[in-house]
């Protein structure tokens, strides 16, 4: 019984959410311009078997993490085509519709900002979708990605 306190005594004083299979769980609610940027494929992809973490689309679980995703356009497009922020208690994927992309590169704009989210950094891989260029993406391997919950914080 001791054991289990400090676990969860743990827990709570540095923020890990206990996840009932092991994987955390980002709940997405998105606009319906979102939708059309491929948000389903990177709901899929992100949430494989082989990779640690789960998206689903809103209801969700109580102890989901909440991610807000909107279509923006801030007049220029110059620095970034999406951004992924983490606001501690929940994620904002912002993506970026100045841009004018094609499908394509929409969706893989979705598919990189989904991976900052389960807390993936940038590669220098050209064709992994987590390179910080779009362009050329061909490989999404959630094998790559597995996070602990003191990395998802």
């Amino acid at each position: 019984m001791k054991i289990f306190f400090g676990l969860v005594v743990f827990l709570f004083l540095f923020g890990c959410t206990p996840y009932l299979d092991g994987r955390p769980q980002f709940c997405v609610k998105a606009d319906q311009e979102a939708e059309a940027w491929g948000l389903d494929k990177a709901i899929e992809t992100w949430s494989d078997p082989r990779s640690n973490v789960r998206f689903s689309k809103e209801p969700c679980d109580a102890d989901s993490i909440p991610v807000y995703v909107y279509v923006v356009d801030p007049g220029e497009c110059e620095q970034w085509a999406g951004l992924a922020i983490n606001e501690g208690s929940y994620r904002v994927v912002e993506l970026n519709d100045h841009c004018q992309m094609n499908q394509t590169n929409k969706e893989n704009t979705i598919l990189h900002e989904f991976g900052h989210v389960a807390g993936v950094e940038h590669v220098e891989d050209p064709t992994n979708v987590m390179n910080p260029k779009i362009t050329g993406v061909t490989t999404v391997d959630p094998d790559l990605y597995r996070f602990t919950e003191v990395e998802l914080r």
